[in-house]
């Protein structure tokens, strides 16, 4: 979603904080003066830190920063240890290599050579039907960045495409992903959990590269099954990864996923009938947004006002419960 309707959430849920008698206060984390503040804080949400990606310093820092206040007794703890977890994408990598269902994903290190980028493409391409609409064509992203920077479409023999990601990848680590052209029908499916359940899930438009575009927004009330059991399964190999104490959840948190309509082979005709007798897609993780919205609150079941004092609410519970452990 757009980084002004993330700003508009956040701004939303302050509010609902403040109503429910919490002392809120936005601080930049780059501040000098901020860090005590934040180690002094009962809770700190990490919500709307984009420039945690300007550079790789800053991304440094600002991992330091949430483990430390995670170590320090800030809540939510997970939600902290988590949003540094995955500040870099190569976690796509390693839920992928413990068998979770993610897009196909190949991490080209800074200073990547083409012979390095074909193999890549290569590799992603092992298994796929070479009749499979956009099986050419590759997805690069920064494996370190926020609001949907950096996203753009290389199409393999197209003049100057091998160039553009090269001189990307000068810059700094990137993903490299095939380009699923399923997402044209079936868009993108994005489950929203509270404390470990869910909130809700939407469906998100496709609408070019850039995340901040508008995009349009639906509520699946119904979503396919599989695809939520993917997502909940993500959401346990976060928790297991950031080690997780026994029955605590991360707070805020979002798994997005893409439809293969390729299924190894044979087409999209072929994947869609390898997922069922309903013909669907095989939804696949493509990202996770751990600690901070944007949660699509406007698209929930009973409008946005409802869902932003749930969530409001669920941050009381969960430091609550968190406490409560403390003194037990």
């Amino acid at each position: 979603d757009s980084i002004p309707a993330a700003e508009e959430e956040v701004a939303a849920l302050t509010e609902a904080w403040r109503s429910l008698g919490l002392f809120v206060e936005r601080v930049d984390w780059q501040s000098g003066p901020a860090s005590a503040l934040l180690h002094r804080a009962r809770a700190v949400l990490p919500l709307l830190a984009w420039t945690y990606s300007e550079t790789p310093a800053h991304t440094a820092n600002f991992c330091e920063l949430l483990r430390s206040l995670a170590d320090g007794g800030a809540g939510p703890r997970l939600d902290l240890r988590a949003t540094a977890w995955h500040a870099h994408k190569k976690y796509l990598l390693e839920m992928a290599a413990r068998g979770l269902g993610t897009v196909p994903t190949a991490l080209l290190a800074k200073g990547a050579a083409g012979a390095e980028l074909r193999s890549a493409v290569r590799r992603l391409d092992a298994g796929r039907s070479a009749g499979e609409e956009g099986r050419r064509s590759y997805v690069f992203k920064p494996a370190v960045g926020s609001g949907g920077e950096g996203v753009d479409l290389y199409t393999l023999g197209e003049e100057g495409g091998e160039a553009a990601v090269l001189s990307r990848a000068r810059e700094g680590d990137l993903l490299l992903q095939p380009f699923l052209g399923g997402v044209r029908r079936h868009g993108e499916l994005c489950f929203v959990f509270v404390n470990g359940s869910l909130l809700h899930a939407v469906r998100k438009e496709p609408a070019g590269w850039s995340a901040r575009g508008a995009q349009r927004v639906s509520r699946v009330d119904s979503p396919p099954a599989e695809a939520l059991a993917t997502a909940l399964r993500a959401m346990g190999e976060a928790r297991a990864a950031c080690a997780a104490r026994p029955g605590e959840q991360i707070y805020l948190a979002r798994v997005d996923l893409l439809p293969d309509t390729a299924g190894g082979g044979g087409g999209e005709a072929a994947g869609e009938a390898a997922g069922g007798a309903t013909g669907q897609p095989r939804w696949l993780v493509s990202e996770l947004e751990l600690g901070w919205p944007p949660l699509f609150l406007r698209a929930a079941e009973g409008g946005a006002a409802a869902a932003t004092k749930a969530v409001a609410a669920g941050l009381l519970r969960h430091l609550e419960r968190r406490e409560a452990d403390a003194a037990g």
